[in-house]
Parts: C-alpha cells; sequence; structure tokens
C-alpha cells in the first residue's frame, strides 16, 4: 500500500510564528530574510516586504507558508502579489510548514492558496531576481478578458528576466476567459526555467491553451516529470494546447528548451504545443512536429489508479520507462517526497512515483 504519510523534513530550530521573521546570513555576506506566515493577510504582507520599496526589497528572501488553506479573499479579495523590477535578490516560497515553521512537510496537498473562483491566485513579476515556489497548491483562480494565469501569472511583464523555479506543486480547477488556463509562466534575458514534479490538473480556459503556457525567450527552460490532465479549453475545436502551450526562442539554440518523463493526457486536444525536445513523454496528441533530437516518446493510456487518482497504476505502461539523465537533471524526489529512482534504477514517467512500493509504508527514512 502506498504511504500518505508526507515526507518529514526535520530544520534547524527556528521558533516562528506570524510574521516573526529569523535574520540569517548568506554565504556571500549579504543578508536574508525569513518569514514564516499562518494566513493570508500574512502572506501578502511578507510579499510586499519583499517587493520593490518593501522594508526586505534589498535583501533575499524566504517565505515558509503554515498548513492550511490560504483563501484571498483574506486578502482583500485580491490575489497574492509580489513584485520585483529593481535588483537581483531572490525569493523562495515554500508551503508544507508546521506552526512555528520548525519542519516541513513535502507534500503540496497541505498547503492551498484559494482564488475562491473570484481572483488570480498568484503572480510574481521579477525583473532579474530568481523566483522559486514549492509545495503548494494553487485552485479555484480566475481571471477575465485579456488576462492570462488563472491560477499563477510569473513574469508577465515585459522585460522580466527573473529566472523561475516551479517544483512539487499542485495547479487546479483554475479558469482564465482568456489564455493560460492553470498558469502562464515567462522569462527573457538571463532567465531559466525548472518545472518539475507538478500536477496539473482541471484547469479551464475559454479560449486556449486550458492548462498552461511556458515561454522562453531566456536561457532555457526544462519540463521534467509533471502530468498535465483534464485540462480543457472551451472553444471548439481548441485552437491551442489543452494541457501545454511550450514556446518561444532560447538564446542558446532550440535543444535548451527540453520537455522529459511528463505525461499528457485526457486533456482537450491537441494535449500538447510544442517544437522543443522530448525524451521519454506519453502525449496522447500534439499539433506540432518536436525537435528531430526527440526521442522515446509514445503515446498510451497511462492507466491513471482512477479518474481522480494520478498516481500509476500498478499495471501502468509508463513504470519504470523514464530517462534517467534529463536535460536540467532528474529530481531527487517525486511530488510527494517520495525517492525518484527506484531499487533497479528505473524511474516513471509522470509526477507521481511509484517506485519501491515495499518501502511506501512510512518508514522508509
Amino acid at each position: 500500500m502506498r504511504s500518505t504519510r508526507a515526507h518529514l523534513n526535520l530544520l534547524h530550530p527556528a521558533s516562528l510564528s506570524g510574521l516573526a521573521a529569523c535574520m540569517l546570513i548568506a554565504a556571500a555576506a549579504a543578508q536574508a530574510h525569513t518569514f514564516c506566515v499562518g494566513d493570508a493577510a500574512a502572506l501578502q504582507t511578507a510579499l510586499t516586504a519583499a517587493s520593490d520599496s518593501g522594508a526586505n526589497d534589498n535583501e533575499n528572501n524566504t517565505i515558509r507558508v503554515v498548513v492550511g488553506t490560504h483563501y484571498s479573499a483574506n486578502n482583500n479579495n485580491s490575489e497574492f502579489l509580489y513584485n520585483n523590477q529593481t535588483t537581483a535578490r531572490i525569493l523562495d516560497i515554500n508551503g508544507g510548514y508546521n506552526s512555528d515553521c520548525s519542519a516541513i512537510f513535502e507534500n503540496p496537498a497541505l498547503t492551498i492558496l484559494d482564488g475562491g473562483g473570484a481572483t488570480r491566485v498568484f503572480e510574481s513579476e521579477s525583473a532579474s531576481g530568481d523566483v522559486s515556489l514549492r509545495f503548494l497548491t494553487f485552485q479555484n483562480g480566475s481571471v477575465g478578458t485579456h488576462q492570462e494565469g488563472g491560477g499563477v501569472l510569473m513574469n508577465g511583464s515585459s522585460g522580466s528576466n527573473g529566472s523561475v523555479i516551479f517544483d512539487q506543486n499542485i495547479v487546479r480547477n483554475n479558469h482564465t476567459v482568456f489564455l493560460g488556463g492553470g498558469f502562464s509562466i515567462y522569462t527573457a534575458g538571463n532567465g531559466t526555467i525548472q518545472f518539475e514534479n507538478n500536477l496539473i490538473v482541471g484547469n479551464s480556459a475559454q479560449l486556449g491553451i486550458g492548462g498552461g503556457d511556458i515561454v522562453d525567450f531566456g536561457n532555457g527552460a526544462n519540463i521534467i516529470n509533471n502530468t498535465f490532465a483534464q485540462n480543457t479549453v472551451a472553444l471548439s475545436p481548441p485552437t491551442e494546447a489543452g494541457g501545454l502551450l511550450f514556446s518561444g526562442t532560447p538564446a542558446t539554440s532550440p535543444q535548451a528548451n527540453t520537455m522529459s518523463n511528463n505525461i499528457l493526457w485526457g486533456n482537450s486536444s491537441p494535449d500538447l504545443v510544442t517544437v522543443a525536445v522530448l525524451v521519454d513523454n506519453d502525449v496522447k496528441s500534439s499539433s506540432e512536429t518536436p525537435d528531430p533530437a526527440s526521442i522515446g516518446n509514445v503515446s498510451v493510456d497511462p492507466q491513471f489508479s482512477s479518474p481522480t487518482d494520478y498516481h500509476l497504476s500498478p499495471t501502468s505502461p509508463l513504470l519504470g520507462t523514464g530517462t534517467l539523465t534529463p536535460t536540467g537533471g532528474l529530481p531527487n524526489v517525486d511530488i510527494e517526497g517520495h525517492s525518484r529512482k527506484s531499487l533497479d534504477n528505473k524511474v516513471d514517467m509522470g509526477a507521481y512515483e511509484r517506485g519501491d512500493e515495499i518501502f511506501k509504508d512510512g518508514y522508509e527514512d
């Protein structure tokens, strides 16, 4: 049986509550600030402090979000917003923390940011600094005409060159009238995108791109071990991807944009629109011809555990069929914190690793 226990990592002692914060010294002697936030208002206060003209606008910042559901309705009915147009400072946002942020549960299902069907859930704009999002669920976001990213919008403003890490997140049940029902992520200049171990499910768009879109005009994007399922486009027939649109012109070469070990199945057709290099993916339908360097891709029913459970079943043809050496590196763990590699040195496709079931009893640590 698969363990339901979230992977637990103990941190160095730090008793933080509400917006109490501890000061850390980075290796390069630059100051950094860590926030522990337990509700929607505290989260936005931390984001504002880290944004331009905020109290910490010249520091690297980490925001630790306590488990629970945090509604934009409790944030003055506004999206959670971070804006950095001035410096190369870094922002890391991680969900999964206990009440004093002394321990983390690396499972995105435990920490939910909810738009309540009235607002986008989260937006970050960074001119040059990196932004990372981990262990979070973004759900029930909604935006109207000529807006993108119902759940998540990153670097939507022109000239945003910051790098993005989007890792071990769930994006579900978000909507937009325009494009990018679940998310829209961009980068340019020296920016890169690492998008891995995410579940993108049940999002919708009126015109196009039900799941989300990743646009790279920077130094490359790697999309690794994600699952896109049941994302839809209302326009019939769809003119854009139901699952994922992956586009852009990398600064180096087309090979800088890669997809490895992903599942795109059961979305509005086509599931995928891209000309990137595809290695060992399962794609039901695509409207473009991938880069000639693509290899090992299939189009087979992934055999999810159920219509609402996107773990692979014991008979799935995708077990142990992923590449161990994707461009950008194989993640150490899956979306729930389970080890990626099995005992026989194999890796599954998709966000969830079935791996060695005998060790998934909660005692493998």
